[in-house]
C-alpha cells in the first residue's frame, strides 16, 4: 500500500524492481517500472485515490499490474465520465508510453470502485 503521494512513485518503482527480479522477468522490469510510474502517477492525480494498492500478477506470458482504488461519495451508477480517453485527453504522452509498453490497459469503474490496470507482455513478441 502506497500513500497517493508524488515521493511513493520510487517506491513503487523499486518494488516492482524487486517483485520481477524475483520472478526472473530481467527483460520486462524496466516497460513494467515504466508502466507502474504512469498509472500511479494517474491514480495519485485522481480524487478516487488517497492510498494505492499495487497489485503484480504473472500468468505465461503476461504481467498483469492492478491499481485499485475507492470512489469516494455517493454510489456511481454506469460508467463515469472519467474514462481512461478523458484523463488522457491532457496527457497524451503518458498515453503513449502506456500503448507502447502494454498490450492492453484501461480503467474499470464500478459503483464502489475504480481499477487502473495493464498487461504487459513478459516477452518480445514472434513475428
Amino acid at each position: 500500500m502506497f500513500a497517493a503521494l508524488p515521493v511513493d512513485l520510487s517506491s513503487a518503482r523499486h518494488f516492482t524492481t524487486v517483485t520481477l527480479q524475483r520472478w526472473r522477468l530481467f527483460t520486462t522490469v524496466d516497460d513494467a517500472a515504466s508502466v507502474v510510474s504512469e498509472l500511479m502517477a494517474w491514480a495519485m492525480a485522481d480524487p478516487a485515490y488517497d492510498n494505492v494498492w499495487l497489485g503484480l500478477a504473472h500468468h505465461q506470458a503476461l504481467l498483469c499490474v492492478v491499481i485499485p482504488g475507492t470512489v469516494p461519495g455517493a454510489a456511481v451508477s454506469g460508467p463515469r465520465t472519467g474514462t481512461v480517453h478523458h484523463l488522457a485527453a491532457g496527457t497524451r504522452h503518458r498515453r503513449r508510453i502506456i500503448d507502447a509498453l502494454t498490450d492492453e490497459w484501461g480503467r474499470t469503474r464500478d459503483t464502489h470502485s475504480t481499477i487502473l490496470w495493464a498487461r504487459v507482455p513478459t516477452r518480445p513478441p514472434t513475428p
